[in-house]
Formats: structure tokens, sequence, C-alpha cells
């Protein structure tokens, strides 16, 4: 019998193929296009090992139109001369709102021991420093165009009261030297700052705003883009002269400038221009 070229064609072409399944070894990968390692050889959906954005809080430290340094001579509106010698404060419950009116959270989760148990909360919490300048606050599977951030300053009660139910190294919630936190209390405090003030700036003090009494909701106009797949920076501003611009430190107790503090907090965030 004669084979026609065609069926030989047909022939080698299948025997092709079946050679090439056969040797074929399938690539393990990230197959979700909003992880940071999207694997586009993949094609088997390798387990937990997909990696997803982090966004970050670049916080330029301002006095004014300036950039603030630590033990600067300062003046407020009373013409009172100060000093801002250290200062140490959280930023926590972050939300990122759309033009499309749609709020994006961080999807990161921490284990709390609570009253009836355990819980889990959103962990999305910051300490800021003047010898910081960029945080990353968690994970946000963002879409579209971005105009605004909030956020609080200080801790939601779930976070100020309660603790993990184990150690979390690096967190800012720690028991470090900086942490904030009131061992006799079982609290945090949401503002430390450390001023020195009178003749030749001899006086020192430490004020602390705390209590959920003096939680501040902080809310920017911002605008930022999403990129699938990528981390994204959102930049703001921190203008530490609204603290004691209306302070009286000749006539106002520290409980008074400390609650003064609280309310003018929420005010001194903004976009970066």
């Amino acid at each position: 019998m004669i084979v026609s070229n065609w069926s030989r064609i047909l022939f080698f072409s299948a025997l092709t193929v079946v050679v090439a399944i056969s040797c074929y070894t399938s690539v393990d990968g990230c197959l979700d296009p909003e992880s940071t390692n999207y694997s586009i050889a993949g094609d088997r959906a390798c387990e937990d090992c997909c990696i997803y954005p982090k966004v970050k809080l670049s916080i330029f430290h301002q006095y004014g139109d300036t950039t603030l340094f630590l033990e600067d001579t300062l003046v407020n509106k009373l013409g009172q001369e100060y000093s801002i010698i250290k200062f140490t404060y959280f930023l926590s419950d972050f939300e990122m709102l759309t033009t499309e009116e749609i709020v994006y959270e961080v999807q990161d989760s921490i284990e709390l021991n609570v009253d009836a148990g355990t819980a889990f909360t959103k962990d999305d919490v910051i300490r800021v420093r003047r010898d910081g300048f960029s945080y990353e606050f968690g994970t946000v599977i963002f879409e579209g165009e971005g105009e605004n951030l909030s956020f609080l300053v200080g801790l939601p009660e779930i976070l100020n009261t309660n603790r993990f139910t184990s150690s979390v190294s690096g967190h800012p919630l720690t028991s470090d030297a900086d942490s904030l936190f009131r061992e006799s209390e079982g609290d945090y405090v949401f503002q430390r700052v450390q001023v020195a003030k009178g003749e030749e700036f001899k006086d020192t003090v430490i004020y602390d705003v705390l209590g959920q009494s003096q939680l501040q909701e902080v809310s920017i106009p911002v605008t930022f883009e999403s990129f699938r797949g990528k981390a994204k920076t959102i930049i703001i501003e921190a203008r530490y002269d609204n603290w004691f611009d209306d302070a009286d430190f000749s006539s106002m107790s520290k409980e008074e400038i400390e609650s003064q503090m609280a309310l003018k907090s929420a005010s001194m965030f903004r976009a970066r221009i």
C-alpha cells in the first residue's frame, strides 16, 4: 500500500506532539497577576508562594515649611521659645479611598489574647520617630486611582488593651525602650514628646497623649495610583509646630498642653506638595 505524503506529514506531526508532551515538565509558580512574584512561565499554582505588594508611608518631618531638626530653637505663636528633643507616636488603621469610592484596607492580621479567648485584628501599625522616614504599614491589593488616605493617631482599643498571643519580633508594639508601653497600666502612650523650655532650655518636660478619648482621626486628600504587582509609596508631611503653636508654657498645666497636643495632631498631617 502506498502512503501519501500527507499521511506521512500527519503521522510525524502527531509523533512530534506526543514526544514534546512526554518531555515537558510543568512549572510551579504564583499565577496571581496582583502579586509581586507573578510567574509568566508558571502553569501550575504553587502553594502559598504568592507575595503581595506592601504599602509604604513616607513622612517628611517639618516645622512649618522647613525640615525639623531636633534640639533646634523653635518659637510658638505666643513668642515662647522651646526645643523638641525627642518624639515618638503611633499611626494605625489605614484606609485608602479610590475615585470610585472603594475603600481598601491592609489585609495582614495578627492574633491577640482577648477576654473571650483569642481574636484576629488588622495589623497595620507604625511607630514614627524623627530618625525614620519610610514606614511599611501592610499588604494592600489595590486597584484604581486613590484620592484619600485616612488613619488614626494612636491605637484602636483592641490593640491598645490586648497583647499578642505569641511574640512578634520587630513589631512596633513591642517592649523595647521606645515602645511607649505602660507596664503598670497595660496600655500604650499614643504620642510622646520631650520638650526643653524655659530659661536657657533648662526645664525639660515629657508630654504624653494617651487614652481612647485622645485618639485622633486623620483624613488627607492625596492622589496615588495602583501599579499591578508593585509596591506603593504614599508621601505626606507632618508639621510638628502644630503641637505647641498655641501652648502657653508659662500658664497651662502639663495635662492641658497634652490635651491640646492631641487635638492639634489631627490636623498636622498633609499631602506632600
